[in-house]
């Protein structure tokens, strides 16, 4: 192979590179020191009152709770899991009504997000009726002849 050649080919393969990284970056989410970042909570599906666990990772991020969102979680402390990883320990708020709720983390300028599901507690079931009809029901005058 001449010198022409190979410096040919050196050169279309750093301009390829130069153009194949950028792009192959720009597919990946740029995530905060090249880490992970998550929050999730189990389990998924919970009762009123009942405990949750939130985990939370965000790489290169120092302790900082006030940036969870959860406003049907009494949220408890915030325990180091390990490097970047913390739980905290949550109770769905007792009044909370069945339904899907987010729980969410930002981490840097992301905000991740997770579905908690919340059902309706066993037990007796809560009345229908607000007023109770009192008497005999209402049917009508009865038959007239004309």
């Amino acid at each position: 192979m001449s010198m022409r050649r190979l410096v040919s080919a050196a050169a279309i393969a750093v301009g390829i590179g130069a153009v194949a990284a950028p792009l192959a970056n720009a597919a990946q989410p740029q995530q905060p020191d090249g880490g992970d970042a998550f929050v999730d909570v189990r389990p998924g599906t919970a009762k009123p009152g009942q405990k949750v666990t939130v985990t939370l990772l965000c790489v290169g991020q120092k302790e900082d709770l006030g940036k969870v969102s959860a406003p049907v979680l009494e949220l408890g402390a915030l325990k180091a899991k390990e490097s970047s990883v913390y739980e905290v320990s949550a109770t769905v708020k007792k009044n909370t009504k069945p339904g899907t709720y987010t729980i969410s983390y930002k981490c840097y300028d992301s905000v991740l997000k997770k579905s908690l599901k919340v059902v309706a507690p066993e037990g007796k079931p809560q009345q229908q009726v607000t007023v109770k009809p009192k008497g005999a029901a209402e049917t009508g005058g009865g038959f007239t002849a004309a």
